[in-house]
């Protein structure tokens, strides 16, 4: 890939509102000899190309792969990517008016900076960060119990660092109930 296409599919990623946006370029081709007894038992050759696009916007990431490197699928792939920031909103959204038209008192938990997506929707902001929300946690279960929500929509977490403790206690509080 020419440095000036990258630069345009990296501009492109930054322009859908991501905070940073990191492409990784792969063109590699593997062989592998197995021998058995001195004999060739097994030739294979790979191949590995395409490219990997990630995009963060505060504590979200998102990642996309494709194998076809034209400009055009580069500025689809960011463009799709871009969508999946304002998707989890959505989809628990959508969860959460489905279940209040049902009569469920719900209550959603999502990071401060994502409490105005959910306009009027009960929510409890939990921190500012994914350190923050695991720290509250805890305390906002207890708060959702005395306010008598009987569903908890959690927002999603980065699966990296702190992220991955705390997405095993929303697992475990969830019953594995994953939406």
């Amino acid at each position: 890939m020419e440095n000036k296409q990258a630069k345009k599919v990296l501009s492109a990623a930054l322009a859908t509102g991501a905070d940073l946006a990191e492409l990784y370029v792969q063109n590699k081709l593997s062989r592998v000899v197995q021998l058995n007894y001195k004999r060739v038992d097994n030739v294979a050759t790979t191949l590995v190309y395409g490219a990997g696009l990630r995009l963060m916007r505060g504590v979200q990431q998102v990642y996309g792969y494709t194998s076809d490197l034209s400009e055009a699928s580069l500025l689809a792939l960011a463009d799709k990517l871009a969508a999946y920031f304002d998707g989890m909103a959505q989809s628990i959204i959508s969860r959460y008016d489905e279940l209040t038209r049902r009569g469920a008192q719900v209550v959603i938990f999502c990071l401060d900076g994502n409490r105005e997506l959910y306009g009027s929707r009960n929510a409890y902001a939990l921190g500012k960060d994914y350190k923050a929300y695991a720290h509250n946690l805890f305390a906002a279960l207890r708060r959702a119990d005395a306010d008598l929500y009987e569903t908890v929509i959690a927002e999603g977490v980065n699966p990296e660092g702190i992220g991955e403790s705390l997405i095993a206690r929303l697992i475990k509080l969830s019953g594995g109930m994953i939406i």
